[in-house]
């Protein structure tokens, strides 16, 4: 919970998680056969902090990611890699809907991501970290709106790398190249029934508009489901929002509730292009705070993909087969 730091008006809050991620099999992302095991070590700090004012509530949020990853080399008799890395991840001002600083795109946000996935986002819907000027207005009836002005960032969605012989036009990193930013807007009308959201990019760089539309129906207590469409004026994945493959991509998948402690999860999704995904996972939290998610995901990639993306490159599987596992302690 919050307590107050001695000598102000201002409540702080101190959390996060540690997380360790084992991977097997194919790379649904890479397309290329592992020969052991990956892992990816994350500790995440978080900190949250309130004061009242005569404007609302005086809101920050701040967290910092301090990663670690080993990668089986692939090759017999060669050693593989391992390699570490910080990253402040979000450092946002929030002064009622008026939020200000380093966050993730409303782009993402606003329509509520993707599913409750390890691999979400092998079919990517956009770029997650940008800096942003962004209000929400909150009509207190279900309805909700926003917009936001982004700079971009550092692409940690699904095309994260730019494969063999890729090109980006924005360095690898989505960044807008003037002084006019990306824009966003949104509208959302959600209730007990479930929610509805739909949300509207500009690129400032491509000079594109990419859309989406999501809908979540809770149909028992126990059993919801969603699913997303999304469509890119511009069919080319080297964009900040619309990242799948072609003009068009659908996502969707269900939860189901299957005990207080455990839960089903299924999402599958589908490109212009033809790449293809398919993953299933349990979350089950062994006691409060600690869950261990077991998943498999299959991912196909097309000719068009291949050759598009990554240029043809002969070693890639069309269809790849991954298995993980993540244990999470989250306080």
């Amino acid at each position: 919970g919050y307590f107050y730091i001695p000598g102000t008006e201002t409540c702080l809050r101190v959390g996060g998680f540690v997380r360790y991620d084992l991977r097997g099999g194919g790379s649904a992302y890479g397309q290329n056969d592992r020969r052991g095991w990956d892992g990816n070590g994350r500790f995440a700090l978080r900190t949250w902090t309130g004061s009242e004012t005569e404007l609302g509530t005086l809101k920050t949020f701040t967290e910092t990611r301090f990663n670690w990853a080993q990668n089986n080399s692939r090759h017999d008799d060669f050693y593989g890699n391992s390699s570490q890395a910080t990253v402040l991840e979000f450092a946002y001002i929030q002064l009622g809907g008026l939020r200000v600083g380093l966050d993730e795109s409303e782009f993402h946000e606003f329509t509520g991501y993707l599913g409750d996935m390890v691999n979400d986002d092998v079919i990517s819907a956009g770029s997650y970290r940008t800096a942003k000027i962004s209000y929400t207005f909150n009509g207190g009836n279900g309805f909700s709106a926003v917009i936001a002005l982004e700079q971009g960032g550092y692409n940690d969605g699904g095309i994260g790398f730019s494969g063999a012989g890729g090109r980006h036009l924005y360095g690898n990193s989505y960044v807008i190249d003037g002084y006019t930013p990306d824009i966003v807007g949104g509208l959302k009308y959600e209730g007990g029934w479930g929610k509805i959201a739909g949300v509207v990019a500009y690129d400032s760089v491509i000079k594109g508009v990419s859309a989406k539309v999501r809908g979540d129906v809770n149909i028992t207590d126990k059993f919801s489901a969603w699913l997303q469409g999304a469509w890119s004026q511009k069919s080319t994945w080297d964009q900040n929002y619309g990242q799948w493959g072609g003009k068009w991509a659908v996502w969707g998948g269900f939860k189901y509730k299957v005990t207080p402690k455990a839960a089903f999860n299924l999402q599958a999704a589908h490109d212009d292009w033809g790449k293809t995904t398919l993953g299933a996972n349990v979350a089950y939290e062994i006691v409060p705070g600690f869950t261990i998610t077991p998943e498999v995901s299959w991912s196909h990639i097309s000719n068009k993909w291949n050759n598009e993306y990554y240029a043809g490159t002969p070693y890639l599987k069309k269809d790849a087969i991954e298995g993980i596992v993540r244990f999470q302690r989250s306080f």
